[in-house]
């Protein structure tokens, strides 16, 4: 159709569920793990990375333990017993159980019965190879159509692909009601 397949339409990946009406960060790592050792299980190969929503890693960063001690701290703390670092930011913004987080707003949001879950996944990269155009963004060509009347065509192009399918075990995605947008 002319648009890669993106993550969460790909068939045959690891599923993970996360069903509550009261979703704590707490309860969310748990499943986090299970989807990367999914990963570990079907693939045999370890995942290396993990993306979500940027609203749902702030929600990891605000996290708080029984004693109210976050769960994800500040890189430049040099924490002993985190389950993750990092910041709040776009890109690459820190780690959980030592794999790069990598936030993405183009996540969808209004999954869900409710219309307001957003999924994570974790992904063993290789096994999903990405090709552009060396001249990304785009290309431009211009096209004299009727020189003599001063008409011209602009077109606007690139290419991609993305091989989504290809591996689909070296995916697991993360969703449920207890991935709903309460911060």
């Amino acid at each position: 159709s002319g648009v890669p397949l993106g993550l969460a339409n790909v068939s045959g990946t690891n599923s993970v569920t996360y069903t509550d009406a009261s979703p704590t960060v707490a309860e969310l790592y748990p499943k986090l793990i299970d989807a990367i050792q999914q990963i570990n299980t079907n693939r045999f190969m370890a995942g290396d990375a993990i993306i979500m929503h940027p609203r749902r890693w702030a929600y990891l960063v605000g996290g708080l333990d029984g004693n109210s001690r976050p769960f994800v701290l500040p890189q430049g703390n040099n924490p002993s017993n985190a389950v993750g670092i990092g910041a709040i930011g776009y890109s690459a913004v820190g780690t959980l159980f030592g794999i790069p987080v990598i936030t993405d707003a183009n996540i969808q949001t209004d999954a869900g019965s409710g219309n307001d879950e957003d999924n994570a996944f974790a992904l063993k990269t290789s096994d999903l190879p990405f090709f552009e155009s060396a001249s990304a963004p785009f290309r431009l060509r211009f096209e004299a159509t009727a020189p003599k009347s001063l008409q011209i065509t602009v077109v606007v192009f690139n290419y991609v692909a993305f091989g989504a399918g290809k591996q689909p075990k070296s995916i697991g995605m993360l969703s449920g009601s207890g991935m709903n947008g309460v911060l």
